[in-house]
């Protein structure tokens, strides 16, 4: 299928009154077709009539090169949540499609943002490989639960065999 063919079935779905259908057609073809333009706008356009003016504002910052003044709205509402954070941040929260290793491969408004962040021209990617930072709290009660499943086993494992040795002892 091509993009045409795909944002086509998007724009018949919004038609429909169908916006959650576009989305979930546009959104999973992001993987399929990389780092295209149409597909982003498109996405974002659908996002945008949906209310999502946040994420909105991340597809659009990829695809315009000179937004409008609502798409500006949209992309600063985006970009006010990694001001003070590194370019490595804001790039890691792009769809893996979009991870370009190049700053030039950008559409000019993003290439001019990217420059603000201090991004260099070759941008560093293994720095996105990982996003999530360790929750301690989780990893407690992960091994809290794994140790007290292990209990349980080892209780109903002596539990069992008092039983059957028990059994045994009366039968004979």
């Amino acid at each position: 299928m091509t993009i045409e063919s795909t944002i086509s079935r998007a724009a018949a779905e919004i038609a429909n009154g169908r916006l959650w259908r576009a989305k979930e057609i546009l959104g999973s073809s992001i993987s399929t077709y990389g780092y295209s333009r149409e597909v982003f706008r498109a996405f974002a356009n659908v996002l945008l009539q949906m209310g999502d003016d946040l994420e909105a504002g991340k597809f659009l910052l990829l695809a315009v090169d000179k937004p409008s003044a609502s798409e500006l709205d949209a992309i600063n509402l985006f970009l006010a949540r990694y001001e003070d954070q590194s370019y490595s941040k804001l790039l890691a929260t792009f769809p893996a499609a979009a991870r370009l290793g190049n700053r030039d491969d950008y559409p000019e408004f993003l290439r001019t943002c990217l420059s603000e962040y201090g991004a260099p021209q070759t941008l560093v990617l293994r720095e996105m490989a990982s996003t999530n930072t360790p929750n301690p709290t989780y990893e407690r009660f992960l091994l809290m639960g794994c140790g007290l499943l292990a209990f349980s086993a080892i209780a109903c494992t002596i539990v069992g065999a008092l039983t059957i040795v028990s059994w045994l002892l009366k039968t004979s």
